[in-house]
């Protein structure tokens, strides 16, 4: 429909206008999310009502039921691709010893992730939207944070009563052996943990696939 030119121009004129209308209210959103949302807005409004929306003609023979089952096929292919590329980067997270890598993947895949992200606001509430603006914020709020003046009152801390043995000599070569050992141990662990779980889930598939 853009390549007609009446048609283009009348669209670009429409969004034009609704986004100097969007500019000017800015400043009374509250976060990204809500911006995100206007800006969506104003695209799809705009296609609506200069474009048109398609109608879309479904042959008759086709009963909901089968769309439904085309559906249900459609995100189970999608999900077990999913899954399949979650546990190959689980598996390269543990060969590399990845910790972080390795623990996000099972989170996605016991489906107990939640990765959120909060906005950066002023010191009045105000919301920042920009990256500069928000790295300005953060040097702001650390130099408050750590620039203080030296307290009125020092404290008053007892000395302990009772000397705790601590050995604080450099430690010996099988000492650093030892603790390499067990870590290593550790991550062995780990990684028969994942191979446990991954094959679970491969069986469980298995007999889902075979009902």
């Amino acid at each position: 429909m853009l390549e007609n030119k009446t048609k283009k121009s009348e669209f670009q004129i429409e969004l034009e206008n609704r986004f100097t209308t969007l500019q000017n209210a800015a400043e009374e959103l509250i976060s990204i999310e809500d911006h995100w949302q206007e800006i969506k807005n104003a695209f799809t409004t705009t296609c609506e009502t200069s474009v048109g929306l398609k109608n879309r003609k479904h042959q008759k023979w086709i009963t909901p039921e089968t769309l439904v089952k085309d559906v249900r096929n459609s995100a189970r292919r999608d999900k077990r691709a999913f899954v399949n590329k979650l546990t190959t980067e689980a598996e390269e997270a543990a060969r590399a010893n990845n910790i972080k890598a390795l623990y996000d993947n099972i989170k996605l895949l016991t489906g107990k992730y939640q990765k959120g992200s909060r906005p950066v606001e002023s010191k009045e509430g105000k919301t920042h939207n920009t990256h500069e603006e928000q790295m300005k914020r953060w040097i702001e709020y650390f130099k408050n944070v750590l620039n203080q003046d030296p307290p009125v009152r020092k404290a008053d801390i007892p000395p302990s009563e009772e000397l705790l043995a601590l050995d604080c000599k450099r430690p010996s070569r099988g000492e650093i052996k030892k603790a390499i050992k067990m870590l290593k141990n550790k991550t062995r662990t780990l990684k028969h943990q994942l191979k446990c779980y991954m094959s679970c889930l491969e069986r469980s598939g298995k007999k889902k696939r075979s009902r």
